[in-house]
């Protein structure tokens, strides 16, 4: 055998081990070709790790700006983060592929982007809305997908920022979409975003129970949601240990 050690920054990370069936050396002709292939081998782990730490800062970066919107209210610290948490379970439970699945997370992380135009007097109101108040924060999504829009190679993830306060019976908003109209990634994350909501305590009400918001989902089947979806989020958030032992949420990603 032939062992061509493999360095990474000057760094040994390991041996490629080149086995031979017959009892014959290595020429030196072969022996200088394995080492270029070591050498190949070298640069594609330094491609591949240089990636994983591009990718690792990009998902800090967009949780950093999803927390930084959530603390615009101090009623909703965490909410962007377990929104994309709940939102990746459903992902999975549908089959949904690795890269398709990062670009819904990242969907979900940013999905309330746009409130960073809304005023914190209207965001932690205690009451009752006015209309004209109501109509500013009916806003955010558009305001979120102007923002987000020209994010390169992630054009889909506009869609559960801009759509997920749409309903399947088309009485949402911005757009007033109806049933398969809305974009997936708008209708998952509008199923975990109005989960979190009303789980969680806000200034005008006590966050619900686990079974209560369950039962929520369930009841606006087929009117704000979509059904095969809530269906297959209700079994999945039953089967759920995080969830079931900490019912208010706090799930991290």
């Amino acid at each position: 055998f032939y062992n061509v050690a493999l360095y990474l920054r000057e760094k040994y990370i390991g041996s490629l081990l080149i086995i031979k069936d017959d009892q014959k050396n290595f020429t030196e002709e072969q022996q200088h070709t394995l080492r270029k292939l070591g050498d190949q081998v070298g640069v594609a782990m330094q491609s591949v790790m240089a990636v994983e730490e591009i990718n690792s800062i990009q998902i800090g970066s967009i949780q950093a700006l999803s927390r930084s919107i959530d603390a615009k209210s101090q009623w909703t610290a965490g909410h962007s983060e377990r929104v994309a948490e709940l939102s990746e379970l459903l992902g999975n439970a549908i089959g949904m592929e690795e890269m398709k699945l990062r670009r819904l997370v990242i969907s979900a992380l940013l999905h309330d982007i746009g409130k960073i135009g809304i005023s914190e007097a209207i965001l932690d109101k205690p009451g009752k809305l006015t209309d004209m108040e109501f109509s500013t924060i009916k806003q955010h999504p558009e305001l979120g997908y102007e923002i987000s829009r020209n994010i390169p190679n992630y054009e889909d993830i506009c869609d559960g920022i801009r759509y997920h306060h749409e309903r399947w019976n088309g009485s949402g908003y911005p757009m007033k979409l109806k049933e398969k109209d809305i974009p997936e990634f708008g209708r998952i994350i509008a199923i975990a975003d109005v989960f979190d909501a009303l789980s969680a305590d806000r200034p005008y009400r006590s966050g619900m129970s686990f079974n209560e918001c369950i039962q929520f989902i369930d009841d606006k089947k087929r009117v704000d949601f979509d059904a095969e979806l809530a269906e297959i989020f209700i079994e999945t958030m039953k089967n759920s240990n995080n969830y079931l032992n900490n019912p208010k949420g706090g799930v991290k990603l």
